[in-house]
């Protein structure tokens, strides 16, 4: 599908996604369950904000976009259980999520409350990792091939056990 803006909602089952091509905002919830891809061949590109919000009745769900031809140049929010998100090239997301799994082959922006563990990782030539105000309840663990760095002295990062950062730039 490609749209300026796309809005995707369901009530009573989780969310897949198929390839998407989105030049303005996109908005998935799911009330029934987990925000998936169809398969790792499919390509998210979006340009604007992202919002993703998984439920199951009352509780939350996970979201899993691990797709490695994802693109998503908009700052992504997304609420959830187990959070994964993969990006090729850059990306900035703000999560809340019990757990989170986050990869750019660019530079990564990280924000947000994990109640649990907290893992980011970049893949590209000097790409950096920046945090803004982050709180992770258990560990956090950072490879990065360019600098790890706070987003500027107002962003605050807190972990609750223990910090594993690997920076190679």
């Amino acid at each position: 599908a490609t749209a300026k803006d796309v809005t995707i909602a369901d009530a009573k089952n989780g969310v897949v996604l198929g390839n998407i091509t989105a030049t303005g905002n996109t908005s998935v919830t799911s009330n029934g369950g987990a925000i998936t891809q169809a398969l790792n061949g499919e390509a998210l590109v979006l340009s604007g904000t992202t919002t993703l919000n998984a439920k199951d009745g009352e509780n939350a769900a996970d979201v899993t976009l691990n797709g490695t031809k994802n693109t998503l140049t908009g700052v992504v929010s997304a609420t959830g259980s187990a959070v994964t998100i993969s990006a090729q090239g850059a990306m900035t997301a703000a999560v809340t999520a019990a757990e989170a799994t986050l990869s750019a082959t660019g530079n990564l922006g990280v924000s947000g409350t994990i109640t649990k563990g907290l893992t980011t990782t970049t893949t590209g030539e000097n790409s950096t990792t920046t945090f803004g105000t982050t709180s992770v309840g258990t560990d956090l663990s950072v490879t990065s091939t360019g600098k790890v760095a706070q987003l500027d002295d107002k962003a605050t990062l807190s972990v609750g056990n223990k910090a594993t950062v690997t920076a190679t730039g």
